[in-house]
């Protein structure tokens, strides 16, 4: 899962590189705290192990879409 990740990562624009880590940062921070604590990493270690990545993580969003985020 994470090669396909980097592959899919490295084929992107910078900014949508950007977009991506922004996505998948807030995807993450289940708490709303704007820092990765310990107990989100593993869950997202676990989730990821799981195979339980939302479809589509790293595809940008249309404008209308990351405009109402």
């Amino acid at each position: 899962m994470l090669r396909q990740f980097d592959e899919q990562f490295k084929a992107m624009e910078l900014n949508e590189q950007a977009e991506a880590v922004e996505r998948l940062f807030t995807w993450i921070d289940t708490e709303k705290l704007g820092k990765l604590t310990f107990r989100e990493f593993k869950s997202v270690i676990i989730r990821t192990y799981n195979k339980k990545l939302p479809d589509g993580i790293l595809v940008p969003l249309p404008v209308e879409e990351e405009a109402a985020l």
